[in-house]
């Protein structure tokens, strides 16, 4: 795989991470190569990410719920209080770190893996009966890409066994989500 430049650097260990409300999904990658994930409390988080901080050449991402459209469940409420405390503590670290909204990885899902997604999107507009003004099924689009859907695409791209076999990443949960972060991020970089 080519780098990943970010101006005047080379990322060498990417972080990425999906809050929870009391529990995140969290993948390390190093030159590109899926290391290890991790789906732990969040009161451990932040010492697990300072823990592979290399210095140059690293970045730690983290998913965004904004803008949000959703009820503000209390879930939703500390989640987002989560991403806030995250945000301090890693500007105190003087830590690299980049904000990645939910939509652009829904959009980069949809758009990348359109053979994955596309189908089962139309089979659940069909279930629940969504229709246009014209009583035509709606057509697919990237708002309808739920967490298990990423977790589709990512098994794809990265060629994780199936659910039913055990993976050796420790992939599981909010991990997936963490993963199609990272993949979302690396594939919106220019390439050299």
């Amino acid at each position: 795989m080519a780098a990943i430049v970010i101006p005047n650097r080379v990322m060498n260990t990417i972080v990425a991470i999906d809050p929870g409300e009391s529990r995140s999904g969290m993948v390390v990658l190093v030159d590109y190569i899926l290391i290890e994930a991790f789906y732990l409390e969040n009161s451990l988080l932040f010492d697990k990410v300072t823990g592979y901080n290399t210095g140059n050449g690293f970045i730690v991402l983290v998913e965004d719920i904004q803008p949000y459209l959703g009820r503000l469940s209390p879930n939703v409420i500390e989640t987002s209080k989560f991403i806030g405390e995250l945000k301090y503590r890693l500007k105190m670290a003087s830590i690299e770190f980049e904000l990645i909204k939910r939509s652009e990885i829904k959009q980069y899902v949809f758009d990348s893996f359109p053979e994955l997604v596309h189908p089962k999107i139309s089979k659940r507009i069909e279930r629940k009966g969504y229709v246009t003004k014209d009583g035509e099924l709606r057509k697919p689009q990237f708002m309808w890409v739920n967490d298990q859907l990423v977790q589709i695409a990512m098994r794809e791209h990265w060629k994780v066994p199936k659910p039913w076999s055990r993976n050796k990443y420790g992939l599981e949960s909010h991990s997936w989500q963490a993963l199609g972060v990272a993949t979302c991020f690396i594939n919106r970089q220019p390439k050299i």
